[in-house]
């Protein structure tokens, strides 16, 4: 879980950086946003890819 939390960690920031310029994609995007873990697990992964 350690692999995953960094991961998560960074996604988040990185979304926190672009918030002006992503627009809402989506329960997950908006979730991730506000650093809820299921959804930032979901969208960590998608990101990733």
């Amino acid at each position: 879980m350690a692999e995953f939390t960094v991961i998560a960690n960074r996604v988040q920031r990185e979304f926190t950086n672009l918030r002006v310029k992503l627009r809402p994609i989506g329960r997950g995007y908006r979730q991730c946003l506000n650093g809820e873990p299921d959804a930032l697990k979901g969208y960590a992964v998608k990101a990733v890819n």
